[in-house]
């Protein structure tokens, strides 16, 4: 099934919602995000073809499956800034709506669905910690 575009309003609504619920319920009772299990399929599948281990297709020079390069500053920018998705280069373009700045690119038909937009904020959100492969 095809994603759903996530315009500006819904994704700032999907996280307000996820907010909402995270300051209601009790600190122990919300779950962390699971790299291994929910993060790395998603950067798999949408992003390692760019940013991942091959040395010769690290667009922008940007690795997503090494955590210091990942969080390293770039400019004025960061792809995932731990702890604050709304400071996170990452989030902003898998979210846009713009196709020249939209992640991935609108040319490799991916493009990241409501669910997975949220599971990679909460992730960012709780710190952004990765696990070995």
């Amino acid at each position: 099934m095809p994603a759903v575009p996530l315009n500006k309003a819904s994704f700032l609504a999907l996280c307000c919602g996820v907010a909402m619920i995270a300051c209601a319920t009790p600190a122990a009772a919300v779950e962390l995000v699971d790299f291994s299990r929910e993060i790395r399929p998603i950067l798999s599948r949408n992003c390692f073809v760019c940013h991942g281990p091959d040395a010769k297709k690290h667009a922008a020079g940007l690795r997503l499956d090494v955590r210091e390069s990942a969080v390293a500053p770039r400019g004025d920018r960061q792809a995932i800034f731990p702890g604050d998705p709304k400071r996170s280069e990452l989030v902003r373009r898998v979210s846009s709506d713009d196709d020249d700045e939209r992640m991935p690119p609108p040319s490799t038909d991916k493009r990241l669905n409501d669910r997975e937009i949220v599971l990679l904020s909460r992730w960012i959100g709780q710190g952004a910690s990765y696990a070995p492969h």
